[in-house]
């Protein structure tokens, strides 16, 4: 026969460490001011929602908007469409068809062979230009050559100076200055900057920390207790509360 395994003793939870009066009352209080009116007024907007301005909605689009988009639409826009296309857009293009496209057409038929004409006149008198301008470009091609050679000699020429100049200026002032101002940075703001990060190290951080164990943590634990017995906050299932 097998041996029945004796139950194990429950587990019994760790008791919450009771509030402090001076910090329950307090917060209670404040929750009875802010988070309870604050519910309530939403508890008013949904049910006004629900039970005034939904209903008022339907009856609104069943009996005025509904039946005023089927005026707009059956008795003013396509009226209005009609009569659009068939006194305006369609008489408009009968009168540009037959005072325009036709006259055109009928002018093109007529003149096409001076048109022809003129056009190769144009083509001719283009290409005597181009014939005209490619013998000049020749003519004059090495002298412009020869200036775009001296103009370019002379930018690379004053480019040098420039940079010489400015090179030497360089030397004589901004570096003397630039490493001046790094001396300086170095002894000055470098020292003071370790100092300042040291003395924060050694008085803002411990005493942050202190503030943080000694006073926040307690007292945000003790508000979130406070809370969960208020029923105003779901208990953490990682801390079991």
């Amino acid at each position: 026969m097998t041996r029945r395994r004796s139950p194990r003793p429950p587990v019994r939870a760790t008791p919450d460490p009771e509030v402090p009066a001076w910090i329950r009352w307090p917060v209670r209080l404040l929750a009875l001011v802010f988070v309870v009116p604050v519910r309530l007024g939403w508890a008013a907007l949904v049910a006004f929602g629900r039970f005034v301005l939904s209903p008022v909605g339907r009856f609104l689009y069943r009996y005025l908007l509904r039946p005023l988009g089927w005026f707009l639409d059956r008795v003013v826009w396509r009226p209005l469409c009609w009569l659009f296309v068939n006194l305006l857009w369609r008489p408009l293009g009968w009168l540009g068809h037959y005072l325009l496209v036709v006259p055109l057409r009928w002018l093109f038929r007529v003149f096409r062979p001076a048109l022809r004409a003129v056009g190769r006149a144009l083509l001719a008198v283009a290409r005597w230009l181009g014939r005209g301008l490619r013998s000049g470009w020749r003519a004059v091609r090495p002298g412009v050559v020869l200036v775009a050679a001296v103009l370019w000699a002379a930018l690379v020429w004053a480019w040098r100076a420039v940079g010489a100049v400015l090179g030497f200026l360089y030397r004589l002032l901004l570096r003397p200055v630039g490493l001046a101002l790094r001396w300086l940075w170095r002894h000055t703001v470098v020292p003071v900057a370790r100092a300042v990060g040291w003395l924060w190290r050694v008085t803002v951080v411990p005493a942050g920390r202190w503030v943080r164990d000694t006073i926040w943590r307690p007292a945000a634990a003790t508000a979130r207790g406070v809370l969960v017995a208020l029923g105003l906050r779901r208990p953490d299932p990682r801390s079991g509360r």
